[in-house]
């Protein structure tokens, strides 16, 4: 997986990486996009919805199977100037490591949501949201976003949790220590920094690759 990005000091200096809360992303159609396709815009005025989207922490990535068109943008995007792309190799004991869906049709639904939605309706039931910001968490509408060809790692903070929370409101994080298990289900081994020349606190266990353009 790549990682682009223009912030790669404390990634390489602290030995970590950062998941950030999805408030932080609210204005990229995050959650939104969703909720409209399914019709479920009353969960975003919901105090559960509020709780789920600050409690909930993601880590961006692209495949490395990408064109060298949509690589380009991703460097201007993510990693101008003095960016880089980190290589890591992913292992994922937690079920929330998963490719985006792209939404290819506006406001066409998930079919098997769909479908329960239906069946719910019919029978007069109501269905569970829960955990819903994490089903819409890895939704995104193709238009402008499907060029990112991203995966994400999602993490969930519930209560008994024992993983600590870093800073306040949209600018909350948490930490995964690199190449090393974590307790939240995800290892994370740094193997290469492509960038335009080294960085000066790249550790020298660590791959250089210069970029090509």
């Amino acid at each position: 997986m790549y990682h682009f990005t223009n912030h790669s000091e404390k990634i390489l200096s602290d030995n970590k990486f950062r998941l950030y809360c999805i408030s932080k992303n609210y204005t990229s159609h995050e959650v939104e996009t969703f909720c409209k396709a399914h019709k479920m815009t009353s969960w975003l005025k919901s105090d559960a919805y509020k709780d789920d989207l600050a409690n909930s922490f993601i880590g961006c990535f692209s495949d490395t199977n990408i064109c060298e068109d949509d690589e380009a943008k991703l460097w201007r995007t993510f990693a101008a100037n003095d960016g880089v792309r980190l290589k890591f190799r992913i292992t994922a004991q937690n079920e929330d490591f998963r490719r985006i869906k792209y939404e290819k049709i506006t406001a066409q639904p998930i079919q098997i949501l769909a479908q329960l939605d239906a069946i719910a309706h019919k029978h007069n039931l109501k269905l569970l949201r829960q955990r819903l910001t994490t089903l819409a968490a890895f939704y995104l509408p193709a238009k402008d976003y499907e060029y990112e060809n991203e995966y994400r790692v999602l993490y969930r903070i519930w209560p008994s949790s024992t993983v600590s929370v870093f800073g306040s409101a949209i600018d909350s994080y948490i930490e995964i220590p690199l190449n090393d298990n974590t307790p939240i289900g995800f290892r994370l081994e740094l193997l290469e920094c492509c960038a335009n020349t080294k960085p000066q606190n790249l550790p020298s266990s660590y791959v250089y690759s210069p970029r090509v353009r």
